[in-house]
């Protein structure tokens, strides 16, 4: 399931791409959006916050309730306040806690994965985005997932780099020599097997196993209804999947 180096499908001459990667320095926001070239459909926007070398990342429509990369490397899923929590069905304000210390190369962490398939792409407007700053739009193409990657450096003995062939450099949150935040996009297959991984998913009720973000309003035969799912890889890392709430036709 790792992103493979598989070529860009868009253009790089538009005017947006070519002022990237967006520095954010030690404090900043950058917001993104997935969208299909090929359908003209969309998902919904996804923001990342950097303030005080800690680290937030959330749906935007998700009113507040967000996960949390702490300095300290715990990292959690966390709503803003008790009633937030309750509002969106949570059990509790803070239902899931791991640690996000583990190096995959010297002095570098994997964050998050965030994953955006195109077949989970849906025909809708999102209100509110003419006010959102640093809005990046990501094209997936047909069959294939957007992977956006959240990559911590915190310093090593030696001087270390990691180096894709086939990325977009989509922002960097820069905070002296031992701290540095990069965000990555790449594109990767979207195969059979995980397109029924994602019907399974859809087919457990909402709110029913006490860890699902739902309103009470939820209304899954809307286009702009959405299922996040938090799941832990093999190597522990954690990976968020944005699914649509209905089936793809």
């Amino acid at each position: 399931m790792d992103p493979c180096t598989i070529p860009w499908s868009a253009s790089v001459s538009d005017e947006t791409w070519l002022s990237l990667p967006i520095k954010l320095a030690a404090q900043g926001r950058v917001a993104w959006r997935p969208n299909s070239p090929d359908t003209g459909c969309f998902g919904p926007s996804y923001f990342l916050r950097v303030e005080g070398r800690e680290v937030f990342i959330g749906q935007r429509g998700m009113e507040g309730i967000h996960i949390t990369f702490h300095k300290d490397g715990t990292s959690h899923l966390t709503a803003p306040n008790q009633a937030a929590a309750g509002a969106w069905g949570m059990a509790a304000k803070t239902p899931s806690e791991w640690t996000s210390l583990d190096q995959f190369h010297p002095g570098w962490t994997r964050l998050m994965h965030v994953v955006h398939p195109e077949p989970e792409l849906r025909n809708f407007l999102e209100d509110g985005l003419d006010g959102v700053t640093n809005l990046v739009n990501l094209p997936v193409g047909r069959g294939m997932a957007l992977h956006v990657c959240l990559l911590l450096y915190t310093g090593a003995p030696t001087n270390t780099e990691i180096n894709f062939d086939h990325a977009v450099h989509v922002a960097e949150a820069v905070d002296g020599p031992d701290w540095l935040l990069e965000v990555m996009a790449l594109h990767a297959p979207w195969p059979q097997h995980l397109r029924d991984w994602a019907d399974e998913k859809r087919r457990i009720e909402p709110g029913s196993d006490g860890m699902s973000a739902v309103k009470p309003t939820f209304d899954r035969s809307s286009p702009s209804a959405r299922l996040t799912k938090l799941v832990v890889m093999e190597d522990g890392a954690r990976w968020l999947y944005d699914l649509a709430a209905d089936p793809p036709e």
